[in-house]
């Protein structure tokens, strides 16, 4: 909330300062745009410029609110190529799913509860940030030492999340996130999982496949 006074117009915000320690990740625009290419989404006419990749995707990618789906049942506008739906619906869904795999990699590999971990997403700048709650505990280094040190580990865990244990259902009725793969619980999440599969990063089925032909799969992200 903001608050002003009769002295003072300008607005001013109060807020609390808290230490936490996480991880920042964020995503080359121009590799994103190949992804998109790759999968149809856009095309290489409606592609931008190299020098202007990252301010066209800030100003073509949507942030859904907190229970928001991108996905357009009712106009079906996020299955059309070139269309500003379909392409927040994906880019959207690439970087949650990221940092829901984040979380479940650093919970597991660094002893921490995933319910002392949050995940914030910032379509507009192609990130997302994984930090521990400072209300859980003070202890600092285990997420910076964690990937300093023990890297190959997270690496591997990380490809592990390719699989689900509810394949081939969870594909087939969850689009490729679910309770036993990526869902998360509400208060470590963004978007209370939405926007999620892990096709995205991997490969696979999500929603109808590539925006063009009868491909039903699309290309993973790591795949570019």
């Amino acid at each position: 909330n903001t608050f002003t006074t009769q002295k003072d117009p300008y607005p001013t915000f109060y807020a609390q300062e808290n230490k936490a320690e996480g991880i920042l990740i964020e995503l080359d625009p121009e590799t994103v745009l190949d992804w998109l290419e790759q999968n149809e989404v856009i095309t290489s006419g409606d592609r931008p410029d190299s020098d202007k990749a990252r301010m066209w995707l800030m100003n073509a990618v949507l942030e859904p609110g907190r229970y928001e789906s991108l996905a357009d049942h009712d106009h079906q506008t996020h299955l059309r190529q070139n269309n500003g739906q379909a392409i927040s619906r994906h880019v959207y869904s690439l970087l949650n799913s990221y940092a829901h795999t984040f979380v479940n990699t650093i919970g597991v590999l660094a002893g921490l509860q995933r319910e002392s971990l949050v995940e914030r997403v910032m379509p507009h700048t192609l990130s997302f940030l994984v930090y521990k709650r400072p209300d859980t505990d003070q202890a600092f280094g285990t997420i910076l030492s964690l990937f300093e040190e023990r890297f190959d580990e997270v690496e591997d865990h990380f490809h592990e999340q390719a699989t689900c244990p509810l394949d081939r259902v969870c594909y087939a009725d969850e689009n490729g996130a679910c309770e036993h793969c990526l869902y998360l619980p509400a208060i470590s999440t963004e978007n209370t999982n939405h926007n999620l599969s892990r096709a995205t990063i991997f490969g696979g089925p999500f929603d109808s496949g590539k925006l063009r032909g009868n491909d039903t799969e699309i290309d993973g992200f790591i795949q570019v």
